[in-house]
């Protein structure tokens, strides 16, 4: 694959490119971005589906500044699919046809069912790994559904439900309602889920109403997730929200769509015997690239593999083998001080990235975007702010204690870090041993300083047992 890959997503309401770059085989992170609201499919759904004239001129002129960027990144391959709007179109090749002879874009229009794949693509290889989930992704002219298990699509469809498509048909809430149910209806029983995965424009603005109004402390959308239940009535506090108060929780783009797009949801939801709700900040375009990236693998990473890590280490780590190195030093101490796996491979991410001196806490939360839950993002987050400033940060553990273990837990975690970061702060990669003895744990060097024993010592030590360092080759 490319080095540099352009994806451009044109659907019923909006169009939105998006440039990714490779840092190795498998790893990849955004380089650009760029999104507008065109409408293409304004007028089309109470005109036989009929694209018109001005909302095509707009497509194309958004078009036309995406291939200006695409030539300034230099990119090597364009990927540029269409959904429900052109779909739908009887005069869509027209304008398929304008675009390739004189943007050199290539369009390709896919069906329904194809982007439900490309959803359930992006939130397999993107979300933490569940064993059952649905995904809805709600667009401006149709909702595709996708139900995977065990990181597999075994059904997809696709529903002529949209908030575009919604208010051109009908006027008033009752009439959208009627037609929301009998779309729903045609849904299989297999959908239902007690997880459902939301994907597209509408439930992401949709959650971040909910994240505000319950003053959700964390303002990342992917991977957040919710109790219906429980949050149901903002759901249904939002289709009844006076219009001039609601620019207050929502995008102004969005205002427009909004209430439709949550009658959807919230209809949606209900049909589905939904319990819980987590958000797919990414969708079609990811699928997109994905599905080309992983092509040899049956589109989903290998078992194990870390996209934060990799991309990470990639781009800032210099010294990988001593971090490694580190890593195991930290995870040897972790099975003798914590004697469980509850926070293991969060201290082995930690110990691995730990001499990444530049970022703060809201910098590990923006590169922290996949395959993670928002508990471990920000439990990884707080430990390296904490490590960088040498202290554990009592005002920062407050702002975030729903989401963050106990303190108790964090001064233990902490105490880790910097044990395993004395130890190979020297940059020597040695063998050694730790012994758990039953009030000691001795940690057994080949070599380490009398400075960096001296450390050591005066640590704070939160657990129950004394350390003891010795340094000697005769006793490993």
């Amino acid at each position: 694959m490319a080095k540099i890959t352009a994806v451009i997503d044109i659907g019923s309401n909006s169009i939105t490119l998006k440039i990714y770059e490779k840092t190795s085989r498998l790893a990849f992170y955004e380089l650009h971005r760029l999104k507008y609201k065109i409408k293409i499919g304004e007028g089309s759904y109470e005109s036989s589906g009929i694209l018109q004239e001005t909302p095509m001129q707009r497509a194309y002129e958004a078009l036309k500044d995406f291939s200006y960027i695409i030539k300034a990144y230099k990119v090597r391959k364009t990927l540029c699919v269409a959904t429900s709007a052109l779909r739908d179109a009887p005069n869509k090749k027209e304008f398929i046809k304008k675009v390739a002879n004189k943007l050199d874009i290539k369009i390709k229009v896919i069906d329904g069912d194809s982007e439900s794949i490309l959803g359930a693509i992006s939130a397999i290889n993107l979300l933490p790994k569940m064993d059952s989930f649905t995904t809805i992704d709600i667009g401006g002219g149709s909702c595709e559904f996708a139900k995977i298990v065990n990181g597999k699509v075994i059904k997809t469809t696709s529903l002529q439900l949209g908030h575009v498509r919604l208010n051109e048909k009908f006027k008033t809430k009752s009439e959208k309602l009627d037609y929301i149910k009998t779309e729903l209806e045609k849904l299989d029983t297999i959908f239902c889920d007690k997880i459902v995965v939301g994907i597209g424009g509408s439930i992401r603005e949709i959650s971040k109403f909910i994240q505000k109004k319950s003053k959700y402390p964390l303002k990342s959308l992917h991977g957040y997730q919710y109790d219906f239940e429980k949050n149901r009535y903002l759901l249904e506090e939002l289709s009844n929200y006076d219009e001039s108060k609601l620019d207050k929780y929502i995008s102004s783009n969005r205002l427009d769509t909004i209430k439709d797009g949550n009658l959807i949801f919230l209809q949606s939801l209900l049909r589905l015997r939904c319990k819980s709700i987590m958000v797919n900040q990414k969708g079609v375009r990811e699928g997109v690239y994905l599905k080309d990236l992983l092509r040899s693998f049956n589109s989903k990473f290998p078992v194990n593999f870390d996209l934060n890590l990799k991309v990470i280490e990639d781009r800032f780590i210099d010294t990988p083998k001593v971090n490694n190195y580190i890593k195991r030093v930290a995870i040897s101490l972790y099975e003798v001080i914590r004697e469980d796996d509850a926070y293991k491979k969060d201290i082995a991410f930690c110990a691995k990235v730990l001499n990444i001196l530049d970022f703060n806490f809201y910098s590990w939360i923006d590169y922290l975007d996949f395959g993670i839950t928002h508990e471990k993002k920000v439990l990884i987050a707080y430990l390296m702010e904490c490590f960088n400033n040498k202290k554990l940060d009592e005002e920062l553990y407050e702002k975030y204690i729903i989401l963050l273990p106990n303190f108790k837990i964090l001064k233990v975690l902490f105490f880790i870090l910097q044990l395993s970061n004395i130890i190979g702060k020297n940059m020597l990669i040695q063998k050694f041993k730790i012994i758990n003895n039953k009030n000691e744990i001795n940690i057994i060097l080949e070599d380490i300083s009398s400075m960096s024993i001296k450390e050591i010592e005066d640590l704070k030590n939160p657990t129950n047992k004394n350390i003891k360092v010795i340094s000697g080759r005769e006793s490993i």
